[in-house]
Order: structure tokens, then sequence, then C-alpha cells
């Protein structure tokens, strides 16, 4: 890939990865910072001193927010899978802000509804597996992708099954249903 933006635009991930990670080993009071990913737009060392220094800004508002939002969540529910909800979430939007302004390119955009999905579904079926308040989902879901938010909430109250049933004909309908079939043989969502 030539172009620039599109590698920065799929490299981005990556920083996110590694705001995950720094948020995490924060949390669990770790010393030892786990490696870093070097595949992101920002060095890891200027990443995680921005960080340190409580300078995220200097990476970008987005890195700031979600930091911010993820500390505040975990002071109050103790929950480090919360920190993954708020950072991919934070993620997902900052790809769709790109988006939005970007040049239109369908494979890509196709690419990024197809990771929203599949982040949406997933966080929906451990929603369901850990038996949280049908609610919950909403403040997890991320607009943006192939399949509206208003129909993943929808399936609240579906089995697994119908969940793969009711998006079939979606382009993530092939991975669902083999996805459910993995969790309902193994009861493992990974």
């Amino acid at each position: 890939i030539k172009d620039p933006e599109l590698i920065a635009l799929l490299s981005l991930r990556y920083d996110y990865q590694n705001l995950k990670v720094l948020l995490k080993a924060e949390a669990l009071g770790q010393d030892q910072i786990p490696v870093l990913s070097e595949l992101g737009t920002i060095p890891p060392q200027a990443f995680k001193s921005n960080f340190e220094s409580s300078n995220l800004k200097e990476a970008g508002p987005r890195f700031a927010e979600a930091a911010r939002l993820a500390r505040d969540e975990f002071s109050k529910n103790r929950d480090p899978q919360q920190l993954d909800f708020i950072v991919d979430k934070a993620y997902f939007a900052h790809m769709n802000e790109i988006l939005a302004g970007a040049r239109d390119v369908d494979m890509i955009r196709d690419y990024i509804r197809y990771q929203i999905d599949s982040f949406n579904l997933l966080a929906f079926m451990r929603t369901k597996k850990q038996e949280k308040d049908p609610r919950f989902i909403q403040d997890v879901v991320v607009a943006g992708g192939e399949i509206p938010v208003r129909d993943i909430l929808e399936s609240a109250a579906d089995a697994p099954e119908q969940v793969a049933n009711r998006f079939r004909g979606r382009k993530i309908g092939p991975a669902l249903r083999k996805g459910i079939e993995a969790y309902q043989a193994t009861g493992r969502l990974g």
C-alpha cells in the first residue's frame, strides 16, 4: 500500500491496543509494562511516555478521552473488561470519524464495518454469556457497522442460534454462524 493515510488508518488499531495494555498494567498495578506494538502510528516509547506523564493529548485527543473514560469506569467497578470495551468503542468511533472525512474507499469502508459488526456481536454474546442486564449492551455497541445497533439490541432475548439466523444474510453471517457453533460446542467465545 502506497497511500500513507490508508496505512495510518489500518495501523490505528495498534495504537489503541497499546492504550489497552498500558491501562490494564496501570489498573493491575504492574511495574513491568508488557511489550507494546511497533505497528501503530505512534512510536510505542513516545506513546508510553505520553501515557505516563498524563499527556495523551500529544498522541491525540481521542486517546486522552478514552483513557479518562476507562480510568473513571475502572475506579467505579474494578472490571478490567470494561477497559477493553471503552477503548474499543473509542477506536471504532475514531475510525468512523476518519472514514467520514476520507475519500470513498469501498473496500476499507466494508472492512471497518465488518470489524464493527464483529466487535458488536462479540460484545453482545459476552453480555449474554455473563447474564448481564440487556441494557448493558447499549453502552457497549458501536454505530457504523453494516448491522444497525437497534437490530442488535432487538436480539437481546434471542438464543444464540436465533441471533445467527437473524443476521445470516449479512456479510458477517457465515462467520457468525461458525462462531456460534463453536461457542455452543466449547462454551468459549474466543
